[in-house]
């Protein structure tokens, strides 16, 4: 799933999967460095550049999760978004 970051959002914000294994292609598109958090998983990216992309995998059960980019001020300023896994 590719997920893009910018000042201050997720593209997409509201994203879905099936249940089971999910990578992540996370490219910051931004101007300053951004993080990739999955509220509940083992998903932490941290220190993601303006113009790099990381990849993140993990094994998700059905059910609703949190994103967000935890850098001081960044979540706060609307950089969250949410992942709904279904069966």
């Amino acid at each position: 799933m590719n997920v893009t970051e910018t000042e201050f959002k997720f593209d997409p914000k509201a994203m879905t999967a099936k249940a089971g294994p999910v990578t992540f292609q996370i490219k910051n598109s931004g101007a300053v460095e951004h993080n990739f958090i999955v509220e509940g998983t083992s998903i932490k990216v941290e220190g993601i550049q303006p113009g790099q992309t990381k990849p993140a995998t993990a094994t998700f059960a059905a059910g609703t999760y949190k994103v967000l980019c935890t850098i001081p001020g960044h979540q706060e300023a609307g950089m969250t978004g949410t992942l709904t896994v279904t069966q």
